[in-house]
């Protein structure tokens, strides 16, 4: 909540900074300007940037959504910030391969070593090299540089083995006292609520787009009375992945 409070107080006061990339901010300023009808022209002199840049910036964002009307799924594509922001990050860490690399090729092979012959996660591995001082500081990476390299396919470690490898895990039992409570059922919201009158209530939704078996799925909180939407990209639809994401 506090996240949406920042985001939407910084997005009426900042201003781009000629020959810097966009923001997080800005793409979520882009998102609301399209939601009110404005054209890509009418954007690029809101935001302070070339037409042409909103119009790489809306391909960039392009997501593909399924609703279901009259029984039957319906695909269109929206402009989703978040999504935006993460491909921006792939594609910058991409072209920081090289260098980035050069420094930590040894540190890589350790963690792909002990992932394959021992199921270490990367936390574990970066955590063991960290308490035993296998490597420089300058020689490795932290737990979330690893995942975003992971994310980014730099490494022959794919997301879907990190899945596989969880589901291979050996199935504990619990007791009565850990088992999930049910969370309240929609239909107990409170009807003020459904005014839309009162900022900081959201709805959770998950996005998957055409089913061929690989594509990830896009978790959207939308807040009810600005509309104000957040997407996460996420492994699956099951409860541990959306779970995850809301730690996160």
């Amino acid at each position: 909540m506090k996240e949406v409070f920042v985001l939407v107080q910084e997005q009426l006061i900042t201003s781009h900074v000629k020959g810097h990339h966009l923001t997080q901010i800005e793409r979520g300023r882009i998102a609301g300007l399209l939601s009110a009808g404005k054209s890509a022209r009418q954007i690029a002199a809101e935001i302070g940037v070339c037409h042409q840049t909103i119009n790489n910036e809306l391909k960039r964002g392009r997501i593909q959504q399924v609703k279901k009307l009259n029984g039957k799924e319906q695909y269109f594509s929206v402009y989703a910030p978040d999504t935006a922001q993460v491909r921006y990050q792939t594609n910058r860490q991409r072209c920081h391969r090289p260098l980035k690399f050069k420094f930590v090729t040894n540190f890589l092979a350790y963690f792909d070593d002990h992932f394959h012959q021992d199921d270490w996660s990367p936390d574990a591995a970066v955590g063991f090299a960290h308490q035993q001082h296998l490597f420089k500081r300058t020689e490795m990476v932290c737990t979330k540089t690893l995942y975003n390299y992971i994310d980014a396919q730099l490494l022959e470690i794919r997301n879907l083995d990190l899945v596989e490898k969880a589901n291979r895990r050996t199935k504990h039992h619990w007791s009565n006292k850990h088992r999930r409570l049910a969370g309240k059922s929609i239909e107990e919201r409170p009807k003020r609520v459904d005014k839309r009158k009162e900022f900081g209530h959201f709805e959770i939704d998950t996005v998957v787009g055409k089913r061929s078996g690989h594509e990830s799925v896009l978790l959207t909180f939308t807040e009810r009375k600005t509309r104000y939407d957040i997407v996460r990209l996420i492994e699956g639809k099951d409860a541990d992945s959306v779970s995850y994401a809301l730690k996160g």
